[in-house]
């Protein structure tokens, strides 16, 4: 384990549920492209090659007769994962006292207040961590458009088909999804508007869903907008920096389905857990421990592609 848990602290079933369920600190739009897949105790989970996106067959069926039919995994490997283990601690005053020392640790006068807290910080830390690996995709899974989306002449519907046809060359299936930053949305739907010629008052990502995505091959609820913003100790920024995502989410990822990413979460935990002490000290408060155990991870790159870069 990463982190040594004090012996006078115990795992608090009760506020462990309850924290599992808190969604506060993640967008939705991350959560969709890392999936939470629980993986067996031997640490172990399925990654696939360019073949498995295809379902081979050399038999021939005789009318009336059973589909006999076997899906054939192109080089499927197992790979071992390394658990990584995140921890918070807050520090419960009840007379709201300071107290030094607490590394990354904050002081509350509610435990459930505390715990929420700190549960949220590490869903933050979860997002950047499936943001981070998104944005830092291998050479030969992304392009970068000839002309900038807020540039003159830009063509960003172009640049977009051109990547969903890579995208289907590199693993022969269409993306389900498409991951747009906020800021990068208003270039595509001034875009559409033009190419379409809409006058309308509608927003631009609802023109882009209702008249450009049936074009792209990809379901209208495949569209995911994120607005979620990013602090480099100056300015804020979106998190998925100027990329545009494209990528293909299974249906059911646990069942041995190629997806493009999943958080992998061990069978015999829950992805959070926290702590508090088997006795509250006479004193002015006690520490209380909050617990994330998961590993972020691509499991198929063929089926991610990326617009990198797309303004100047």
């Amino acid at each position: 384990m990463a982190y040594d848990l004090d012996q006078s602290l115990r795992l608090d079933k009760d506020t462990s549920t309850v924290l599992l369920g808190y969604k506060q600190g993640i967008s939705p739009e991350a959560e969709l492209v890392a999936p939470s897949i629980r993986v067996p105790g031997n640490g172990k989970f399925p990654q696939y090659g360019k073949g498995a996106f295809l379902d081979q067959s050399d038999d021939v069926r005789a009318p009336n007769q059973k589909d006999v039919r076997e899906q054939i995994w192109d080089t499927e490997t197992w790979t071992a994962y390394v658990l990584e283990e995140h921890a918070k601690v807050a520090f419960i005053d009840r007379q709201r006292k300071n107290r030094s020392g607490i590394v990354g640790g904050m002081v509350y006068s509610d435990p459930m207040v505390a715990a929420k807290k700190l549960r949220e910080t590490m869903l933050q830390r979860k997002h950047y961590l499936i943001s981070y690996a998104v944005n830092n995709m291998g050479a030969t899974y992304y392009t970068v458009p000839g002309t900038k989306w807020d540039a003159t002449g830009a063509v960003p519907f172009d640049d977009l088909q051109a990547a969903i046809r890579q995208f289907k060359n590199n693993c022969g299936m269409a993306p389900t999804h498409v991951l747009v930053p906020g800021h990068i949305m208003t270039y595509l739907g001034e875009a559409v508007r033009a190419s379409y010629s809409v006058t309308a008052a509608v927003s631009n990502e609802e023109i882009f869903k209702k008249l450009a995505m049936p074009d792209l091959g990809i379901p209208e609820n495949g569209l995911l907008v994120d607005h979620t913003p990013a602090y480099d100790g100056t300015n804020f920024t979106s998190i998925w920096e100027d990329n545009v995502l494209l990528f293909r989410r299974a249906p059911n990822p646990k069942d041995f389905e190629p997806t493009f990413m999943a958080t992998l979460v061990p069978n015999d935990k829950q992805e959070v857990q926290a702590y508090a002490p088997y006795e509250v000290p006479q004193k002015t408060g006690w520490e209380m421990q909050v617990v994330m155990d998961y590993l972020v991870k691509i499991l198929d790159n063929y089926a991610g592609y990326m617009l990198k870069t797309v303004l100047t």
